[in-house]
């Protein structure tokens, strides 16, 4: 498949129903915030495989499941911004700790935590964007604007 019809079907078939998904406003965009959450522990995954190429790294359940929680935590509690850098810097030290605790060579430590906490900030952290939009007043609207916006800039 060339890579305009795959552009073409991603427009013409991932917005509507991204944009069927926003106009379901059930407790802050429920079904939106479920589909978030699974897209970052598969784009974290994806990233993952990616990464172990190069370098070495963590558990990819790990990871995963890290990235997938900082969407999942703003989603269903409602914290301040503030705490989800917190939460984002306890996964951190979390990484640190394994392995701390599980290496006896520390040879490639600094290059496991810095691809680890990448993955972690760019599919996890990202993803909680979405997440804070919804607890915006109007939030279909610019949840909607979002999507088209990015959605024309990638097809």
């Amino acid at each position: 498949m060339s890579k305009l019809v795959n552009r073409l079907l991603t427009f013409f078939i991932g917005l509507p129903v991204m944009i069927a998904l926003v106009i379901f406003d059930y407790f802050h965009h429920l079904p939106l915030n479920i589909v978030a959450v699974g897209f970052s522990f598969i784009g974290a995954w994806e990233f993952c495989n990616m990464a172990t190429k190069k370098t070495p790294l963590f558990n990819k359940y790990l990871i995963s499941t890290l990235a997938a929680l900082l969407p999942l935590i703003f989603s269903f509690i409602e914290i301040g911004t503030e705490a989800i850098a917190w939460i984002f810097t306890f996964f951190i030290i979390i990484l640190m700790a394994v392995e701390c605790f599980s290496q006896e060579n520390f040879t490639f430590s600094v290059e496991k935590l810095a691809i680890s906490t990448l993955i972690i900030f760019y599919c996890g952290f990202g993803m909680t964007f979405i997440s804070r939009m919804t607890m915006l007043t109007n939030s279909t609207y610019f949840i909607i604007l979002y999507f088209i916006l990015v959605f024309m800039c990638d097809s």
